[in-house]
């Protein structure tokens, strides 16, 4: 089977704070890679510390609904942010976006910031990773006036199919976690079968969301199968089908990706020649 790509994680989390570089050593064996998000100042920074220490983990970095308070106050984090985009296998800009649920921040400042990271993310040519709570209404106005001009991807997406026909004008991405095996959620599951097959994504967002059967545990990357084994019911796929699928998808969602892939082949390639040639001249002179 080949190994999938986890396209949203916090392997930065509390809960991880003991064994998180445990897991992601471990999760090697089924994940080709991970996609982790720093969602505020303290985040964005252990982010950035994850990407430089494991191969197999790249960022995307933004200012949570909730944290927008955080621009709010300190309009110069806009700028600390943008800083912090360029740094390497640095991807994308997210998780932004509105969350209605809690009501906090107020809400104009939550739509104020998400804009404003939408034109930072065009400036610098990035796509953005969304977070919409409780919110699709202003979500979809939004973006529908401010489009992000280098893609979006929904995280997590919760909505109907509905707006899948909506959010199709714009190319979103779907992120399709552990909540799609929720036994009530029938909703997103016949969502899901609404949505380009070409624009699906598989996520954790570990710790959180555990597939079932196992939903009361921790969610880590290894379990993205259960959301796998799921989706070969929705979309009548196998899952060697489901993963190339996937792992594509997530590719063209994050195009800074395959390039660092890429170089990261050409790398591989290189060392294998040069070791390659002494080697050979071991041999010859011999």
């Amino acid at each position: 089977m080949e190994k999938y790509i986890d396209t949203h994680a916090h392997y930065n989390h509390n809960r991880f704070k003991n064994d998180a570089d445990e897991i992601l050593e471990k999760i090697k064996e089924s994940t080709k890679l991970v996609i982790n998000c720093g969602t505020n100042t303290e985040e964005i920074n252990s982010t950035l510390d994850l990407v430089k220490k494991h191969d197999n983990v790249y960022g995307i970095l933004g200012f949570f609904p909730v944290d927008t308070i955080e621009l709010e106050t300190n309009v110069n984090n806009l700028a600390w942010l943008e800083e912090k985009l360029g740094y390497e296998k640095i991807i994308g800009l997210g998780e932004i976006g509105l969350d209605y649920h809690w009501n906090k921040p107020d809400r104009q400042i939550q739509k104020k910031w998400f804009i404003q990271q939408i034109e930072l993310a065009n400036k610098l040519h990035l796509p953005i990773c969304i977070h919409s709570r409780d919110a699709e209404e202003d979500t979809i106005d939004i973006l529908l006036n401010n489009r992000p001009e280098y893609g979006c991807i929904i995280h997590c997406y919760s909505y109907g199919p509905r707006t899948v026909n909506k959010l199709n004008r714009i190319g979103a991405f779907y992120g399709v976690g552990g909540t799609s095996t929720y036994k009530n959620n029938t909703l997103l599951r016949t969502a899901i079968k609404k949505m380009p097959r070409d624009k699906i994504i598989l996520e954790t967002d570990a710790p959180y969301l555990t597939p079932e059967p196992n939903r009361r545990m921790r969610n880590d990357s290894s379990k993205i199968i259960d959301t796998i084994k799921n989706l070969e019911t929705i979309l009548d796929l196998s899952t060697d089908e489901i993963i190339e699928l996937t792992n594509k998808n997530a590719l063209n969602a994050y195009p800074l990706l395959q390039k660092y892939l890429s170089w990261k082949r050409l790398w591989a390639f290189s060392f294998f020649l040069i070791n390659y040639r002494n080697i050979l001249n071991v041999i010859l002179f011999m």
